[in-house]
């Protein structure tokens, strides 16, 4: 290796929104999980589960809710679940794991332009 080049031992990516354009977002695709789950909830009522869940993440927090630990995340996850009347460890535990099930097949994607290139080069 010359002076010019750079070794890298690892290189992170955020997926979602820098490599990828999700074609839905995570509002819409947990209305659809849920709905084919058979959770009666509007847009609006996950759009408004969503907002309150994040906004306390942000003023209580000051972080994003993937960077929680196990407790916060369970505290985020009772927020947004409660806004929409589903309530119990058990019961939100159950959908959280049938969400990420099922999330793969509603979730439609493409990579940006550019991203193999990119990519390759490094």
């Amino acid at each position: 290796m010359n002076s010019d080049e750079t070794f890298y031992r690892a290189i992170i990516f955020d997926v979602g929104g820098t490599l990828l354009k999700t074609a839905k977002s995570i509002p819409t695709l947990y209305y659809e999980v849920l709905r084919s789950l058979g959770v009666s909830v509007t847009r609006e009522m996950v759009r408004e589960a969503m907002q309150k869940a994040e906004l306390w993440a942000y003023k209580e927090r000051q972080s994003f809710p993937y960077l929680f630990n196990e407790l916060d995340f369970i505290k985020y996850q009772n927020i947004f679940y409660g806004v929409l009347g589903i309530k119990g460890r058990r019961l939100i535990n159950r959908l959280e794991r049938d969400f990420a099930l099922k999330i793969s097949e509603k979730m439609k994607y493409e990579l940006y332009d550019g991203v193999k290139t990119t990519l390759r080069a490094l």
